[in-house]
């Protein structure tokens, strides 16, 4: 009997592991919120060039999950409800300012970076999902960069103070040697 890993699967059904199935509805439930966080503070926005950013990260965002969705439903994983078609208001509040909603979506931003490229790593079982993933991580990047870009142009990001380097000091090991004879080992 002739035995390999690394043979495909001889059954239609597409499989994944239990990991691939979190990150997959945790992605979804991720764009979800973001969705509705960029509905929601798109009625408070003052700026018109803000307001252009956001829906053109709504629409990506609305377009992932569509997919992400499809996904789920193929692979038989229910999916995390889904959010309002769209939130409206009727009054515009002074107080929250754009420097905020900039910074709201930035922050939201980070964070589903951070979830994207965990699942990009820790889905290792189904390349074609990985590669959906990885394409929605590049995808994320270049919206957060449009972000970052229009936030530096208005001012609101703030740069940390440029320190200067120290010298790399050669350090003992023992009394003996170097950290450059330590490199040897």
């Amino acid at each position: 009997m002739d035995i390999s890993i690394f043979k495909k699967s001889t059954s239609k059904i597409e499989q994944i592991d239990m990991q691939t199935a979190h990150n997959l509805w945790n992605l979804l439930r991720a764009r979800y919120n973001s969705i509705e966080a960029g509905q929601l503070l798109k009625n408070f926005v003052h700026d018109k060039d803000l307001e252009m950013v956001i829906e053109k990260l709504l629409k990506h965002f609305q377009t992932q999950s569509e997919q992400l969705e499809k996904e789920a439903e193929k692979l038989k994983i229910k999916a995390p409800s889904r959010p309002a078609f769209d939130i409206k208001t009727s009054t515009r509040i002074d107080e929250i300012t754009d420097k905020f909603i900039y910074k709201r979506m930035h922050a939201d931003m980070m964070s589903e970076m951070f979830s994207l490229s965990t699942s990009v790593r820790t889905t290792l079982t189904n390349d074609r999902i990985r590669k959906l993933f990885r394409k929605f991580l590049i995808s994320h990047v270049e919206d957060f960069e449009s972000l970052y870009k229009y936030g530096k142009l208005k001012g609101w990001e703030k740069f940390p103070p440029a320190y200067k380097t120290t010298k790399q000091m050669a350090i003992t090991y023992r009394g003996r040697r170097s950290m450059a004879n330590l490199a040897q080992f």
